[in-house]
């Protein structure tokens, strides 16, 4: 009994297996543990588990409709440009595969509290981005999609040059990603 429990506590060496005891994976375990910078509650985290609501957020650096072309110039955030048909028969299916693929790239899951506000679906329409996103059902006037513009100095703003919300300045930078930050009273 009591090499059992000296074997429990600080592990057993038999032939080529090692098996670490009780205060072996403590310390392992202390190790591991973050020390340093602020943690968030596990309910104000967001997992891929969590039950938290979240709206798709497409995040662009320009966006300008062609009405003689009849496409949309969507600028993504690397700088590169691309050209969305209003009408579907413009592309093959594989080009529609390979472009949903690269704005799908572009998305960024929002809390509804953090994300700009919703377009109106007729608009989205106009720009074609049917095409690509589910935009909600056609009963509803507002879209599921949200769509957010980056400037060069990285501030977030709607489509219409508004600031995305009035409780907090919206960044995107590239090494960073999104961040928000409470404005000050």
């Amino acid at each position: 009994m009591a090499r059992w429990l000296h074997e429990l506590e600080h592990g057993s060496q038999r032939g080529q297996q090692k098996r670490p005891g009780r205060q072996s994976l403590q310390r392992l375990a202390q190790a591991s543990l973050a020390t340093v910078g602020q943690t968030q509650s596990d309910v104000a985290a967001s997992t891929r588990y969590s039950e938290q609501d979240t709206l798709d957020t497409l995040l662009l650096r320009r966006l300008r409709f062609c009405p003689e072309q009849q496409l949309t110039e969507l600028t993504l955030l690397d700088g590169s440009c691309v050209q969305l048909p209003v009408q579907r028969h413009k592309l093959t299916p594989a080009g529609w595969r390979e472009l949903s693929i690269r704005l799908q790239k572009q998305l960024l899951g929002l809390r509804p509290s953090l994300a700009p506000p919703a377009c109106e679906r007729s608009r989205l329409e106009k720009l074609g981005l049917q095409q690509v996103f589910h935009l909600g059902h056609p009963a509803y006037e507002d879209a599921l999609l949200r769509v957010a513009l980056v400037d060069d100095a990285g501030c977030i703003t709607t489509l219409d040059g508004q600031a995305a919300s009035g409780r907090y300045e919206h960044h995107y930078r590239d090494d960073l990603g999104y961040q928000h930050v409470k404005q000050k009273d």
